[in-house]
């Protein structure tokens, strides 16, 4: 038997974990990243001012490279939840409340690697 959990989390929950992971979290395998597509309705004037944490919690895509992977990698929202997801299940995490108040640079890494990877490969 499988019981899940559903957590509502906001858009900047996701930009808080995202920030933690873009700066510190994810540098030693990714190199790069970068806006590939802006969140709908995002107006021309607001493109110069989104960061790639803001890009993403508002359903935007930015491409993820590193040397120690040959394609380009992307992330989306729904691979970001994902990650999340599989991440509190790793961290034995009871809510997302808990998640975010005691994330670090690792849990953010660990957070980024399952939205993507799918699994842990760096680490």
């Amino acid at each position: 038997m499988k019981i899940v959990k559903t957590f509502d989390i906001t858009e900047q929950q996701i930009q808080d974990l995202l920030v933690t992971a873009f700066e510190g979290g994810i540098n030693y395998w990714c190199d790069r990243v970068e806006i590939t597509v802006m969140p709908p309705n995002t107006s021309p004037e607001d493109y110069d001012k989104l960061m790639a944490s803001q890009v993403i919690a508002k359903d935007g895509i930015v491409e993820l490279r590193g040397e120690d992977f040959e394609k380009i990698t992307l992330l989306t929202r729904d691979k970001m939840l994902t990650g999340i997801s599989k991440a509190m299940d790793w961290g034995n995490f009871a809510s997302i409340e808990e998640l975010i108040d005691n994330h670090d640079a690792e849990t953010a890494d660990i957070i980024v690697q399952y939205a993507i990877f799918d699994e842990i490969v760096f680490g």
